[in-house]
């Protein structure tokens, strides 16, 4: 049955914190004393701040990986390599590859 009380900012954060944790509407609802139904309608309110912190946790790795390849590609100029001569370097990819030799 659904609750006739407002959601308080206080179960909003409980409910944003359990949803990170990764528990359940069910569970969250019960907890909290509301039904399955309301906690389930109050999810985008809950959620969304997850989805924005997944996508700037992808956009700076996406930003560390194209700098790396930066790097590693100065490196290899410096070093007077192509990437299709880095790519086809026999010995330095499969089972036999051993880095500190």
């Amino acid at each position: 049955m659904t609750s006739a009380r407002p959601v308080m900012m206080s179960e909003r954060r409980k409910m944003r914190e359990w949803r990170a944790e990764g528990m359940s509407y069910c569970a969250i609802a019960q907890a909290l004393g509301r039904s399955h139904e309301t906690v389930r309608d109050h999810a985008s309110d809950v959620e969304a701040p997850l989805v924005r912190t997944m996508q700037s946790k992808r956009d700076v790795m996406l930003r560390v990986a194209l700098r790396q390849q930066r790097i590693i590609d100065t490196c290899n100029r410096a070093l007077g390599l192509r990437p299709a001569d880095v790519l086809v370097m026999p010995g330095c990819d499969g089972p036999d590859f051993n880095p500190s030799l």
